[in-house]
């Protein structure tokens, strides 16, 4: 669900809402122990499935003596995001703050519930003129709580960016997590696994860039379109 709420006349100052919630349940079957091994050279079908299933009915299987037990699982994932902008002729700031829960009970181990928190945020302000003339600046905030040991380290990421447009080209200058602060691995922890992402990562540095535009559309004619789209509530 997504709500949408003006907040001024000119519609310039918008506020976005949108709550989200999922709730799964399932039901397999685990081992409550360890099993009796298969060995290749003695192994018999018809007997594998009359000890571990039993009858037509699994007599054997659905009664737990075959070593298997049921294993009822329930997840509910919920979120809230919230967004705010606000829109000028030459500036547009925004901030966006969302918050995650992640819970799975689990009905043959209770004590291995899944109980993760995620908290994201940023705030970013983007300034353009007539002259081609941009200034960018984004700050991001990851939260987490309810992980392993070592995971619920929170990190901060601020980058700036200024860009000069000449004719068809863009030459840009960035400033990359200033604060020093980047992490190179995510970790997710879902009902079904854990995983664990590393992947290379720049760290703080400075970029210089260059680019050049086909077709140019220029901040005027954005300007322009964005206030027609407007008038006619598009």
């Amino acid at each position: 669900m997504t709500y949408i709420q003006p907040l001024n006349r000119k519609k310039s100052l918008n506020l976005t809402v949108t709550p989200k919630a999922v709730f799964s349940t399932g039901t397999i079957y685990v081992s409550d122990g360890p099993l009796v091994g298969i060995v290749q050279e003695q192994f018999d079908y018809a007997d594998m499935i009359n000890r571990l299933y039993g009858d037509e009915t699994g007599s054997e299987f659905y009664s737990g003596r075959s070593g298997f037990i049921e294993n009822r699982t329930r997840n509910l994932n919920w979120s809230v995001n919230a967004d705010l902008k606000y829109e000028l002729k030459t500036w547009s700031l925004r901030g966006w703050a969302s918050v995650n829960n992640n819970r799975t009970g689990y009905s043959a181990s209770p004590d291995a519930k899944v109980n993760n928190w995620r908290y994201n945020a940023y705030a970013e302000a983007l300034w353009q003129n007539s002259r081609g003339w941009e200034i960018e600046g984004r700050f991001d905030f990851n939260g987490y709580s309810g992980f392993s040991q070592g995971y619920n380290r929170p990190d901060w990421l601020l980058n700036l960016r200024v860009a000069k447009e000449i004719k068809a080209f863009t030459v840009s200058l960035s400033a990359y997590d200033i604060l020093g602060n980047s992490r190179s691995f995510s970790h997710v922890s879902s009902a079904e696994y854990v995983e664990d992402t590393y992947r290379n990562n720049l760290g703080r540095c400075i970029l210089v860039g260059i680019s050049y535009n086909f077709g140019k559309w220029s901040f005027l004619r954005k300007s322009k379109m964005e206030s027609m789209e407007k008038e006619s509530n598009l």
